[in-house]
């Protein structure tokens, strides 16, 4: 295995990656390209999906929701 080092400025212009899952559902949602990559109603039914999962964790402290995660998967 080969590690590969990368120098900060290497990644000037590189955008972040998103700091939540709204954040990413959102990203996805407003890049054209990546959304041509599938079925708009698969990409539908995911987002959906997700904003459920979201709306069912909100205002629960971290213990809870990572019971909660761990008892689904």
């Amino acid at each position: 295995m080969t590690t590969v080092f990368v120098a900060t400025c290497d990644l000037a212009g590189v955008p972040a990656l998103p700091d939540s899952l709204e954040s990413a559902l959102k990203a996805l949602e407003s890049d054209g390209v990546v959304r041509s990559w599938f079925d708009p109603s698969l990409l539908a039914t995911q987002l959906s999906v997700k904003r459920t999962e979201l709306a069912h964790l909100d205002g629960l402290d971290d213990a809870e929701r990572t019971r909660r995660i761990a008892d689904v998967y």
